[in-house]
């Protein structure tokens, strides 16, 4: 009678880098709103543009708090006058996408989460 065996090994090996860099000046002019005006007569401010530009879709979000002595004639405020200022960015397009995995990376590390 023969005996029957078998033997096997494997070996899974991944390795990935990658690097997304943006850099920039982001010059631009937004038409916001007072959101609450507080007792002090400081106003609470917000703000939002977006555009498209180079393949890629912005959304600027601006909020921060100012003095009613700041703003100009011209019903204008520079940005260094604003206090608490938050200013985010968010995009949509190839350089924004660049840094997610894409759909065989996911399903990869769903199934082989190691």
């Amino acid at each position: 009678m023969d005996e029957l065996s078998a033997q096997g090994s494997g070996q899974f090996n991944t390795q990935a880098k990658g690097k997304v860099q943006q850099t920039g000046v982001l010059t631009t002019k937004l038409a916001g709103r007072v959101v609450k005006v507080y007792p002090n007569r400081t106003m609470l401010i917000e703000a939002k543009k977006s555009s498209y530009m180079n393949n890629a879709q912005r959304e600027v979000f601006l909020r921060g708090i100012i003095r009613p002595e700041d703003v100009d004639s011209s019903n204008t405020i520079t940005s260094d006058k604003i206090a608490n200022l938050e200013v985010f960015i968010d995009g949509k397009g190839f350089l924004a996408d660049g840094g997610s995995p894409g759909w065989l990376a996911r399903i990869l590390a769903k199934v082989l989460p190691f």
